[in-house]
């Protein structure tokens, strides 16, 4: 078996430090770490954004409103509580973010508000 050698790192300040191996380390050594975990699908998930957040953020808003079933029991249940706890988090991050959004995140959160908004007053008006 062919003996590694080690290899050379150069720092900015041009001083050269000698790396050496591991002795264990073979060919047949694979980097598990760009291996995907068993139990994850191999489906692309969808970039992870602003944008992306808000719109999560209202799907689970309107879950809660009833909007569509459990995906597990296929039940509808509302819980309006929830529904404006979400409400009211993605008004407080509309404020905390004024003026740090681009024009497409400020277009989608502020839509997001209003259909929801309006879907909660819906929703509360049927239930009386």
């Amino acid at each position: 078996m062919e003996e590694k050698k080690g290899f050379v790192v150069k720092d900015r300040r041009g001083e050269e430090k000698e790396e050496q191996q591991p002795n264990n380390t073979t060919e047949e050594t694979t980097n598990t770490s760009q291996q995907p975990p068993a139990n994850t699908t191999t489906e692309e998930q969808p970039e992870v954004g602003f944008a992306n957040f808000i719109i999560s953020l209202g799907t689970t808003a309107l879950f809660h409103l009833g909007m569509f079933p459990d995906p597990e029991t296929q039940e509808i249940k509302k819980n309006l509580p929830a529904a404006k706890q979400v409400i009211d988090i993605i008004a407080m991050l509309q404020e905390k973010t004024k003026g740090n959004l681009d024009e497409e995140e400020t277009a989608i959160i502020k839509e997001s508000l209003y259909n929801l908004r309006v879907a909660y007053l819906k929703v509360t008006k049927e239930e009386k």
